[in-house]
């Protein structure tokens, strides 16, 4: 399966979903074809869905599995609303592979934690 060849991390913030994945070239685009057929079909997952790609040529994956994690956006949604939408992208992009690094510094994976142990 598709998601068996991903990795990467979602961030529940505010009312925004925002899904940073990892994998092959091949396994992205299989990704993006179901949630496009799933927006066309009668009962989407996603509603106001946007792909913004970006392509880091990283030596290794930041992420050792699927995370989730829910933040608290506070004041940080005004400030990301005042963002160009190039800029917000990135800033959210870069915070999201903060988040990675530090939980592979710290050890996390499924075959030590469960999900809910992540913070």
């Amino acid at each position: 399966m598709v998601e068996e060849q991903l990795t990467g991390l979602k961030v529940i913030l505010g009312s925004w979903t925002i899904h940073l994945v990892e994998g092959s070239a091949h396994h992205i685009k299989q990704l993006i074809k179901r949630i496009q057929a799933s927006m066309a079909g009668a009962h989407p997952y996603y509603n106001h869905a946007w792909v913004i790609h970006f392509v880091d040529e990283a030596p290794n994956r930041i992420f050792s599995q699927w995370f989730c994690k829910t933040i608290a956006i506070g004041g940080a949604g005004k400030e990301l609303k005042s963002l160009a939408p190039m800029d917000r992208a990135y800033t959210i992009y870069e915070n999201m592979c903060d988040i990675g690094r530090q939980l592979t510094a710290k050890g996390y994976s499924t075959a030590t934690h469960q999900p809910s142990q992540i913070t």
